[in-house]
């Protein structure tokens, strides 16, 4: 239903269940997951949601602290935080938020903390090649 334009650098990357894809190019993952709105309806999510709203509602469902609140580039919400993965390091996270007439996409990008600024426009740059797949248009 979605697709997403990555570099050749990229390949297939084991996420442990994380996400229903997630490819890697060494220094950045992208995971990817959908949410099919029949499967929402069962968790309590509406399937009316904007992907603003979605993003609103994910980040209180997660309950973490976050770099900063829900904002939009282009027509994409996204927010931005820092975790310490088990080797104690530190990794920068971007979730993005999608809709497409069937459900919604999460498309979160991973990186290093010391690439944050790197990969924020990397992420960006991403976010511009997102598309719905031509048969699933309404």
């Amino acid at each position: 239903e979605l697709g997403i334009i990555l570099t050749d650098e990229f390949s297939e990357y084991d996420s442990e269940g994380a996400f229903n894809v997630a490819y890697s190019d060494g220094n950045t993952i992208v995971g990817i997951a959908r949410y099919s709105f029949v499967d929402c309806e069962e968790q309590g999510l509406l399937s009316t949601y904007t992907p603003k709203k979605l993003a609103e509602v994910y980040l209180d469902m997660m309950d973490r602290t976050v770099d900063e609140g829900v904002r939009v580039r282009g027509d994409v919400p996204y927010f931005t935080y820092t975790e310490t993965a088990n080797d104690a390091s530190k990794l920068f996270y971007m979730p993005t938020f999608y809709r497409t007439p069937y459900a919604y996409f999460v498309i979160t990008f991973i990186t290093p903390k010391s690439r944050e600024e790197q990969g924020r426009v990397e992420f960006f740059e991403y976010i511009d090649t997102v598309y719905i797949l031509n048969g699933y248009l309404q």
